[in-house]
Order: C-alpha cells, then structure tokens, then sequence
C-alpha cells in the first residue's frame, strides 16, 4: 500500500512539471474532447459565415447640413386672407348672408319648468315695452324659450351702424343654465366665427343666475367695442387685428355696411 500511494505521487508531480515546462501534447484532440458547446452552436456558426457583420462608417462632416433657403419669387400678387373659404375684401354671396339656425346641434324646447317659463316671460315683458339700451328681442314662432334678438353695433367702432341678429335659445332649467347664443348676421370679428358662435366668459363657466337678457345684449356690445385677441375664435382676424389695426378696421367697417344693414 505504501509503495502503491508513493507511485500515484510521484506520477501526479511528473504531470505538474510536464505542465509547468509546456510539453507538446495533441491540444487540437483535447481541445475537440472538452470543448462545450451548446445546442445551437453548429447554426450559428453557419450563420456567422454566410452573413458576417459588416459595420459602415461615414467620414465626419466639418460643417452641419442646412437646407436651402427659399427662394422669394418677384412679381406674384399676395395671397388674400381668407374666412370661410372666401376672401375678406370680397363680398359673399346673398346665400351666405345669414347661417341656417338655430344650429343643428342645439334643440329648440317648446317648454320648460315652472321657474324658466316665469322667469322668461318677465325677460320678454321688459323688451315687449320698448328696446333696452338700443337692444329688440322678439319670439320665434311665439316660443317663448326661442328668441331673435337685435342689437346695434357699438359707435366709434368699424361696427357702428349695423343692426346685429342674434338666435338665443334658452334651456329648460333656465336661468340655471346660460342660454346658447349664435349670430345670425355676418361680422367680422376675432371672437365670433363666421358660423356666429360666440367666444364670451359669461355663456360659459362665468354664467350666474342673476344675469338678465339685456346685461348679456350688453355685455356681446362690449365685445364688439373690446375684441380679445389673445383668446380668438378666428385666428387669422385676430393676428390682423395686432399686426394692421388700420386694415382690420376697414374690413369689419365692409362687412358693417355689406351684411348690417338696418
């Protein structure tokens, strides 16, 4: 047993130092016997050989690209600004004088509670008596929650002289509810659109029940006297309300005239 054990030492020293000194062994048979490899190994070796990486690399640029600039051609008219498809300096046609309303989107009650019918026909009564302010309003087809109300364009404004149609349609639950108001008569204005909604706080969130017809009638006058362009419903009107004043003011005194008329 000892002579046994004292061989197996001497021959596992024998292969350290073999291994030390780098013998010549046949690497390329062992290497083949303890290579691992996994199942896909074979495929994507075949892969790496029929279609091997090739990485392309452009040359640094010294300068970033930049587009050409436009060219400007000489001697071609302006394009006209243009609301509703026609442009702002040339009348509609008599057709487009006036929009069909009520709008499509918005029913017409015939009725409604008990508080919206008192407080309607105590509305009515004040402008049954005379105008209020220069403001009419008169019923459509004896509705009493159908209304066309008139009002005067604003003086010392391009509106000034026109007489302004107006559809009010008044809710159910009215006067909890604002009514939903729309121009009949075409105007050029930033914060009405050629369809005649308007853009106005107090037909909206700022809507308070002790709010009467005529302090509404006044406060669209106010609009038409003040436009905000910062919050427009015509964008283009607006921008030529800031940029030429002087032009805008002679289109809205155009439309007046053309579509205002008493």
């Amino acid at each position: 047993m000892p002579a046994r054990r004292s061989e197996r030492i001497r021959r596992r020293e024998e292969a350290n130092a073999a291994a030390a000194v780098n013998l010549p062994t046949n690497s390329n048979s062992e290497n083949r016997l303890h290579r691992v490899r996994t199942p896909n190994a074979q495929a994507s070796r075949g892969r790496s050989r029929r279609r091997p990486s090739i990485t392309f690399s452009s040359p640094p640029r010294s300068t970033p690209l930049r587009t050409p600039p436009r060219v400007r051609i000489a001697n071609r008219a302006p394009t006209p600004h243009r609301l509703g498809g026609v442009p702002f300096n040339e009348p509609m046609e008599p057709e487009l004088l006036f929009m069909p309303v009520p709008s499509s989107l918005v029913t017409v009650p015939n009725q409604g509670d008990a508080i919206a019918t008192s407080r309607l026909k105590k509305e009515f009564n004040v402008f049954a008596k005379g105008p209020v302010d220069g403001c009419k309003a008169e019923l459509v087809d004896e509705n009493l929650f159908h209304w066309i109300a008139t009002i005067p364009g604003p003086p010392d404004t391009p509106y000034e002289g026109g007489c302004f149609k107006m559809d009010l349609i008044f809710p159910e639950n009215f006067p909890f509810q604002p009514p939903h108001i729309e121009f009949r008569t075409r105007i050029f204005h930033c914060n009405i659109t050629i369809s005649g909604y308007i853009c106005l706080d107090i037909l909206k969130g700022q809507w308070s029940p002790a709010l009467s017809v005529p302090k509404v009638l006044i406060s669209i006058m106010s609009l038409l006297a003040d436009p905000n362009p910062a919050d427009p419903l015509e964008l283009e009107i607006a921008q030529l309300y800031l940029r030429d004043p002087e032009k805008h003011n002679e289109i809205a005194r155009q439309w007046t005239h053309q579509y205002a008329k008493p």
